[in-house]
This record gives structure tokens, sequence and C-alpha cells, in this order.
């Protein structure tokens, strides 16, 4: 049944002779490869981006006791 399944899927997308397993190999290297250098870029981004969340954080922290600090000074 999983034979036919197979045979039937290759005859519908025109696969007439499968790739050798040394062609199959180096594709998958070579998409390892793109994923890995994908990944590295994705975490540089997300470290980068964690890294300005923070100093944004830090100046409405600075920003805000600033201003709570302003208004004591100021008489009423």
């Amino acid at each position: 049944m999983l034979s036919n399944a197979a045979s039937k899927y290759f005859k519908d997308h025109g696969i007439t002779k499968l790739p050798s397993t040394k062609t199959l190999q180096s594709e998958i290297q070579q998409l390892t490869s793109e994923k890995n250098a994908l990944y590295k870029n994705y975490r540089e981004k997300r470290d980068r981006v964690e890294e300005l969340e923070r100093v944004r954080s830090n100046l409405e922290n600075i920003l805000g006791h600033k201003k709570e600090k302003r208004h004591e000074l100021i008489p009423s």
C-alpha cells in the first residue's frame, strides 16, 4: 500500500528517477548551512532588539524620575 502511494506520488509529479544519495546529501548540507546562517542572523537581530528595549526602558525610568522630581520642586 505504501509502495503504491509512493509510486502514484512520483508519477503524479513527473518524477521518473530518484536523485542519487550523494546529490541528496549535498542538498541537505547546503540547506542546513543556509538555515544556520539565517538563524545566526535572527539571533543577532533578536539580541539587538532586546538591547534596545533595555535602553528604552532605562531611559523611560530616568526620564520618569526626573519628571516626578520636577513636580516635587514646583511650589503649589
